[in-house]
């Protein structure tokens, strides 16, 4: 299992890859400029160094992709270790009990029409963990099979929900509501930091540009949700 440490330094490699791929970018950028404008060097010569300086591009932008995939690996590992019942096989099955409970009671209201939404909201409120866990075991299956209007609800943002209101309700509590978080980390700043790496190892183009827009304004929101909570520098 990923220590507190190792969550630590991925979160921050995360938090900070889009904004290094443009610093690589533009200080690539700035080079060539220098070059191509100096009178110091035959054309031969400064072709040969502008194309040093985009291989060095390269290079940089596929390391921080890489960092940043493993940095993605290692949150959703270390989220999928915290979302286990912790304690010996007893206290597992006793976790199991009030999970399943909780949907004998949930279960009911949503035949009786009483929307998901709402009942996450109570849950939030009451900071019942125990109705958490049994809406992100059974929810997305329920939706699916009741041929309602939410039966073709996108199963991420289903997820995405789930997790919102289960940081929400138990904070980072070393169990699922930072694993919660760690995965929110993950919705935000993942899909920002490969769309800008790309954009920065490429030759910039506007459907680059919109992908990255795009990218931030997803990030941006998904920790608006958590107040910027989710936006923080370490996921102890």
């Amino acid at each position: 299992m990923p220590t507190i440490r190792d969550r630590q330094t991925a979160w921050s490699i995360l938090t900070s890859a889009a904004d290094d791929a443009t610093a690589a970018r533009t200080k690539t950028d700035q080079q060539i400029e220098k070059i191509s404008t100096s009178d110091m060097y035959a054309p031969d010569y400064k072709t040969k160094m502008i194309k040093q300086q985009r291989d060095g591009l390269e290079q940089a932008t596929k390391a921080l992709l890489d960092q940043a995939a493993n940095a993605r690996d290692t949150l959703l590992e270390a989220a999928r270790e915290l979302d286990a019942p912790a304690g010996d096989a007893t206290a597992q099955l006793l976790a199991e009990t009030r999970a399943q409970r909780a949907w004998s009671r949930i279960k009911p209201q949503l035949d009786a029409g009483t929307h998901w939404s709402t009942l996450l909201d109570q849950a939030v409120a009451a900071r019942d963990g125990g109705t958490l866990a049994a809406m992100r075991d059974e929810l997305a299956a329920y939706l699916q099979a009741s041929g309602g209007a939410d039966a073709s609800v996108d199963r991420e943002q289903l997820r995405r929900a789930l997790d919102v209101a289960t940081f929400k309700a138990l904070g980072d509590d070393n169990g699922p509501g930072t694993a919660a978080r760690l995965r929110l980390h993950v919705d935000a700043r993942y899909p920002l930091a490969e769309t800008t790496i790309s954009q920065a190892s490429g030759g910039r183009n506007l459907n680059g540009a919109v992908a990255v827009a795009y990218a931030r304004q997803e990030a941006e929101a998904i920790e608006a949700q958590l107040g910027g909570q989710a936006a923080g520098s370490d996921a102890d």
